[in-house]
């Protein structure tokens, strides 16, 4: 009899760091259900993003290629090949399910997919008007938050919740033939941060007013893409963020653990693989910054980086795998998994033997990457063992920083300057990448940044990138 082709279920929860995860050891109750579910499989505590903002990773978790090449991260560029593209041709019945901008058609993201869901929060003329008008309207100060948050409230947050996204995903289910590839991504843990009041009582937090939020959540938008220490937060206010962040953490989770009852009514778990990770993590002021994406700085350390990653399924045992491992590498493994051969483009290699333990797989260093609109790029190789190496540099300054992460994990002291002869080692490693960076470049394809895209422009200003 011929053996069925098994499914996947890929969940993506954007900005969800992997220190803020019970099961990867948080001591606050963020993540009951996922923490469960991490029982079930591999969970591999040391998973590294290759960027620090969606974009950046999406590029590489979907195509195994690095984000700066071809041009660079802005559009899927014709010369890399989407996970969703070789799963289609295999005959998987691909859909996709989210509501973040930057991940839309207008950037690619629909390649391969035979259903893509993309479910913008619609922005009518009214509320495009006004919150044009506003954001002209500085000298209003602290009433300024009343308007803002009238908008939030009035016009909904800046995108489709989970729990909303998970009902398109189950209307779909009926009609649904195996075997599929499934993509769930949910924006809930993405700022701005205004969580059902439900969540943070479960979390046992103090309340947190309406006009509250609105104020904390606008001045860590206005923080972080601030120069100006000025705008720096006190301890006080990033702990009550923090304390809004993990409710929205705690509100994803709920939202998955009921899509993963209703799968089980409809699928065969038996048949199906599930993979739950993050794009990229958030920023609390651990080094002079907030949020994930910045104006003036690309910022590659480990609270941005570092990202859960659970996959369970058939013949996947119960483990902990500390071994560093690369999103890079998670599109290959998912083909491993379902017996396909690797494309050619792929960069990133299989860590399934590692998963089922075939054999000794050794670990692999991960290179993470960026890049700002004033033409600075920033580089970080990260080793298996203790050292990561950030190069940034544009086209008059250089500038290396070397942290030792066995005993500095919060990678607060830059000793590029006693540790020189490690510091050469892996400069000369990341030069190394960045030819290979180049040489991919001389193959431009990707059209220009959001080429006459009006709507999408104006969802993301409503995110906070514009």
């Amino acid at each position: 009899m011929l053996k069925l082709k098994k499914n996947v279920v890929l969940i993506t929860i954007d900005a969800l760091r992997a220190d803020h995860v019970g099961c990867l050891g948080y001591n606050r109750q963020t993540t009951p259900a996922i923490d469960v579910f991490s029982k079930m499989g591999a969970l591999c505590s040391n998973a590294i993003s290759n960027g620090s903002w969606t974009p950046s990773s999406f590029i590489s978790l979907f195509t195994s290629t690095y984000p700066l090449m071809y041009g660079g991260y802005n559009h899927i560029s014709e010369s890399r090949v989407t996970i969703s593209e070789i799963l289609k041709k295999e005959g998987y019945v691909t859909m996709g399910f989210h509501s973040n901008p930057y991940l839309s058609k207008s950037f690619g993201y629909d390649r391969g997919f035979s259903i893509f869901e993309y479910f913008s929060i619609s922005i009518n003329n009214l509320e495009s008007r006004i919150r044009k008008i506003f954001s002209h309207l500085t000298f209003l100060g602290p009433l300024l938050y009343f308007f803002k948050y009238f908008l939030n409230i009035y016009f909904s947050k800046p995108y489709t919740n989970a729990v909303q996204i998970n009902k398109q995903v189950l209307s779909y289910l009926d009609q649904l033939h195996e075997p599929f590839f499934l993509w769930v991504h949910y924006m809930d843990a993405h700022d701005p941060f205004i969580p059902a009041k439900k969540y943070i009582n479960e979390l046992g937090f103090n309340s947190v007013s309406s006009w509250e939020m609105c104020k904390l959540n606008d001045k860590i938008n206005t923080a972080s893409k601030s120069k100006n220490k000025s705008q720096l937060l006190s301890k006080k206010e990033v702990q009550t963020i923090i304390d809004l962040y993990d409710a929205e953490i705690r509100s994803v989770d709920d939202a998955i653990n009921l899509l993963l009852k209703e799968l089980k009514n409809k699928i065969s778990f038996d048949d199906t693989y599930f993979i739950i990770t993050s794009d990229h993590g958030q920023e609390f002021g651990e080094h002079g910054g907030y949020l994930h994406s910045s104006d003036h700085k690309v910022k590659l350390f480990d609270e941005l980086l570092r990202v859960p990653l659970i996959i369970v399924g058939p013949d996947i045992k119960s483990k902990i795998i500390e071994n560093q491992l690369s999103l890079l590498d998670l599109a290959p493994t998912i083909l491993d998994l379902l017996n396909i051969p690797l494309p050619k483009e792929f960069i990133g290699k299989s860590f399934l033997p590692l998963i089922k333990e075939f054999e000794h797989t050794s670990e692999m260093d991960v290179i993470s990457e960026g890049r700002i609109l004033s033409g600075e790029d920033a580089y970080s190789y990260r080793t298996i063992d203790q050292w990561k190496c950030i190069l940034s540099r544009n086209k008059v300054l250089e500038n290396i920083e070397l942290y030792d992460l066995k005993n500095d994990p919060k990678e607060l002291h830059n000793i590029s300057s006693i540790e020189e002869k490690k510091v050469t080692e892996l400069k000369r490693k990341l030069m190394n990448h960045i030819l290979l960076i180049e040489k991919t470049s001389e193959n431009i394809d990707a059209p220009p940044f959001m080429e006459d895209d009006e709507l999408i422009k104006e969802r993301l200003r409503k995110l906070g990138y514009l």
